[in-house]
């Protein structure tokens, strides 16, 4: 690696640590933000952190393998980075990581950008068309699944206009049942006498 690529590489850490030291300061109380953080389950911590480690790294696994075709071959190591890079771009300018991942792998591996970015249409087109897929079937295998679950309602009563003081109208707020397990349990219950 090149004097200038390490350059921009502890530019691009120095900006990272600023951004994360310049939102803790955002918060009143550190300590109760560590505290909160603390209580979590580490097994939920890990187990969220793995899957979208996965996430990531497929998405860079099948960036390359979109540009095979094209006969390009990109560093599976660059291009994992640069799908992690437009994740990290999107926090602060959101839609931008897609951009900015063509730009990431394009300086990286000399990919043209037109191509790169050729790749992340396709990309889109495909999810697009998984999605309407996959709700196509959610909709059609379920059509009759709302009439089993309505006992779980809102209440809502009209807010009348003398009741809008702040007194009233938290007097009127909707109240909801709440989902119990045996809600649940008579839920699944009727969902598998019927699709069995």
């Amino acid at each position: 690696m090149n004097i200038k690529k390490t350059l921009i590489l502890i530019c691009f850490f120095a900006i990272g640590i600023f951004l994360f030291v310049k939102l803790m300061g955002m918060f009143e109380d550190t300590a109760e933000l560590f505290d909160y953080m603390s209580s979590a389950p580490w097994w939920a911590i890990i187990l969220t952190f793995m899957m979208g480690l996965l996430a990531i790294i497929s998405r860079g696994l099948r960036w390359i393998i979109l540009l095979e075709p094209m006969g390009y071959t990109a560093s599976k190591f660059m291009a994992i980075n640069a799908v992690a890079f437009g994740y990290l771009s999107n926090t602060f300018v959101p839609r931008s990581g897609e951009l900015v991942r063509c730009a990431a792998l394009n300086s990286t591996d000399d990919i043209p950008i037109n191509k790169l970015f050729g790749t992340v249409i396709t990309e889109r087109v495909v999810d697009l068309s998984m999605l309407f897929i996959l709700m196509t079937i959610a909709f059609s295998t379920n059509l009759d699944a709302s009439k089993w679950y309505n006992e779980i309602v809102v209440d809502a009563p009209q807010v009348s206009r003398e009741n809008t003081n702040s007194q009233g109208l938290f007097e009127n707020l909707p109240r909801v049942k709440l989902v119990t397990p045996s809600r649940v349990d008579r839920f699944i219950d009727k969902f598998t006498k019927t699709h069995t």
